[in-house]
C-alpha cells in the first residue's frame, strides 16, 4: 500500500490546483469511489443508477465501493476488500471507515495524472487531499446540506421538542464543529461540488464555499423499477375513501414528523395520514397523543412504493433538512400532489404547480394547505398532472445525462465521449 503525505487539516486546504495529464497513449480513468457497502437500497441506489446510466452510454466508469449485495454487483465494480473479510467485518459489527480507508488506499495505489475520480459521502478528506497532490481531478458529492447547517438546523428541532440534543434520535445530527471544519476543507479541495437540490446549494454558500465551483443538479428516479400508478388505478382504488395523505422516511425527527402531526391535529383530521417510516419509542411517547388518532396510522415500512402510492391522495414531507428526496420524485411520477418543506421539495416541486411548498414552522399554513387538498379533488388531479409531467424530466438516463455535460464540461473536456444522452 502506499503511504500518504502528512495534513495538516488547519491549513489552508484552497491551495493552487495543478492538474496533471495521463501518460502519453493512456486513456484517463473515471472512477466513482463510494467506500461504504453498496445494498441497492438509499444513497447507493443513486450513486448506482447513475453508474449504469453512464456505463451504458460508454463511459468507462469504475465503481470502488468496500463490498456490495448480490443484486447491486455490477461487471464494473472494483472490490478490493476480500469478500470473506468484509462478510467478517460487517457480522461483528466493526467501525466501517477501516474498510473506507481499504478502499482508498486501493484507488490512491492506482490513480494517475488526468484521472477523474467521483468521490461520494465518507470519503476522507486525506484521500481527497492525496489525490488533488497527484493531479487527479475530484469531483465531491454532497449528499444533503453541509453538517454546519444540519448542525443548526437540527439543534433548532431538538429545543422545539424538548430534546437533549445528544441524544441519538437523528444520526446526521452527531457532527459538531470538527467534523463541520473537516468537510469544508474537503469541499475546499474538490474541483467540482456536486449539489442536488437549491437547499444544499444555499448551505455550502453559506459555509463559504465559492459558489462557481457548485454544480448544481438534482436526483431523479428510475422508470424502471418504480412503475408509476395511473389516474384511472388511483381513482377507482379510492373511490368512496377518505383522502388518504402519505409521510415517507425515516429519521422522522428531522423529517418533520412532528410537525406535521401538528398541523394535522390543527387541520382536524382532514382524512387520513399515513406515516412510513420508523418512529423511535422516545418519540412515540411525546407525540403518543397525536400517534393514538383514528386517523394516523404508522408503518415501519413496506415493499413495493408504486403500488402504495396509486392508494394515496396525496404526498406529505415536512423536513428540516434534506438532500433531494427521491421519494419526492416518485410521488410526482405517481401523479400525487406534494405539499412539502423547501428541504422536502428537493428543488423539484414548484409552489402552486405541483403542490405547495411550506416552510416546516408554519402550522396554520400546513393546516390550510391539508384542509384545501382533502376538500378538492379537481385541485389534487390539477397538481398530480402537472407532477408526474414534471418528473419526466428527472428520470435517472435523463439526470445522469445532464451531470456528465456539466462535469466533463469542466474537468476534462473531450477526453470521453459518450454513444448516448
Amino acid at each position: 500500500m502506499s503511504s500518504r503525505r502528512p495534513l495538516s487539516i488547519l491549513g489552508s486546504a484552497a491551495a493552487p490546483r495543478t492538474h496533471g495529464s495521463a501518460p502519453t497513449g493512456a486513456v484517463p480513468a473515471l472512477r466513482l469511489v463510494h467506500p461504504i457497502y453498496t445494498s441497492g437500497g438509499a444513497i447507493s441506489a443513486c450513486a448506482l443508477a447513475l453508474s449504469d446510466s453512464w456505463s451504458r452510454a460508454g463511459l468507462p466508469i469504475e465503481f470502488w465501493a468496500t463490498a456490495a449485495a448480490p443484486e447491486a454487483r455490477r461487471s464494473y465494480h472494483r472490490l478490493p476488500v476480500p469478500s470473506v473479510r468484509a462478510r467478517l467485518h460487517y457480522k461483528f459489527h466493526r467501525p466501517e471507515a477501516q474498510l473506507a480507508r481499504r478502499v482508498e488506499d486501493a484507488v490512491l495505489e492506482v490513480a494517475r495524472p488526468g484521472d477523474l475520480v467521483y468521490a461520494w459521502p465518507t470519503t476522507s478528506l486525506e484521500f481527497v487531499r492525496e489525490l488533488t497532490l497527484r493531479g487527479v481531478r475530484v469531483a465531491v458529492e454532497r449528499v444533503n446540506s453541509h453538517r454546519s447547517t444540519a448542525r443548526a438546523v437540527l439543534d433548532r428541532v431538538y429545543a422545539r421538542h424538548g430534546l437533549d440534543r445528544h441524544q441519538p434520535l437523528t444520526p446526521s445530527h452527531d457532527h459538531g464543529p470538527y467534523e463541520a471544519m473537516r468537510e469544508t476543507r474537503k469541499l475546499e479541495l474538490a474541483d467540482a461540488i456536486v449539489s442536488p437540490s437549491p437547499f444544499v446549494t444555499d448551505s455550502l454558500v453559506a459555509a463559504g464555499l465559492d459558489p462557481a465551483r457548485i454544480v448544481r443538479t438534482s436526483y431523479a428516479y428510475d422508470p424502471a423499477t418504480f412503475i408509476a400508478p395511473t389516474d384511472e388505478e388511483r381513482a377507482e382504488r379510492r373511490r368512496g375513501k377518505r383522502p388518504r395523505f402519505v409521510h415517507v422516511g425515516s429519521d422522522v425527527l428531522r423529517k418533520g414528523v412532528g410537525e406535521l402531526l401538528a398541523a394535522w391535529r390543527l387541520a382536524d383530521g382532514p382524512g387520513e395520514l399515513s406515516v412510513l417510516g420508523d418512529v423511535p419509542p422516545a418519540l412515540a411517547r411525546r407525540w403518543d397523543c397525536d400517534l393514538a388518532r383514528a386517523d394516523v396510522r404508522t408503518t415501519t415500512w413496506i415493499d413495493g412504493m408504486a403500488e402504495y402510492f396509486a392508494d394515496c391522495d396525496a404526498y406529505v414531507l415536512a423536513s428540516h433538512e434534506e438532500g433531494s428526496p427521491i421519494a419526492t420524485y416518485q410521488a410526482m411520477a405517481a401523479g400525487l400532489p406534494c405539499l412539502v418543506s423547501p428541504a422536502g421539495a428537493g428543488g423539484v416541486v414548484r409552489d402552486g404547480i405541483d403542490g405547495f411548498v411550506r416552510d416546516p414552522y408554519d402550522l396554520d399554513g400546513w393546516a390550510e394547505a391539508l384542509q384545501l387538498l382533502a376538500s378538492d379533488v379537481g385541485l389534487r388531479r390539477e397538481l398530480g398532472a402537472n407532477g408526474r409531467e414534471r418528473a419526466r424530466a428527472f428520470t435517472w438516463e435523463r439526470v445522469a445525462a445532464r451531470r456528465w455535460a456539466v462535469l466533463s464540461e469542466r474537468l476534462a473536456p473531450g477526453v470521453w465521449s459518450v454513444s448516448a444522452a
